[in-house]
């Protein structure tokens, strides 16, 4: 166990984290895509239930 640890604190060490400004940047991008994403189900939903409700009538 301990094997396992000591190697998974070297390979951590190895990682080349980001600095401030690239870790704002990446989360507005996920925002962005997240928001952009919301809105495309919201609406496909919204048109789904539309065609649905002309189909059963």
């Amino acid at each position: 166990m301990g094997i396992y640890f000591k190697g998974a604190w070297y390979e951590l060490r190895q990682v080349r984290w980001p600095d401030r400004k690239q870790t704002w940047g990446l989360t507005a991008a996920v925002m962005i895509f997240s928001a952009f994403f919301i809105v495309l189900i919201v609406l496909l939903d919204a048109l789904f239930k539309y065609l649905f409700e002309i189909i059963l009538r």
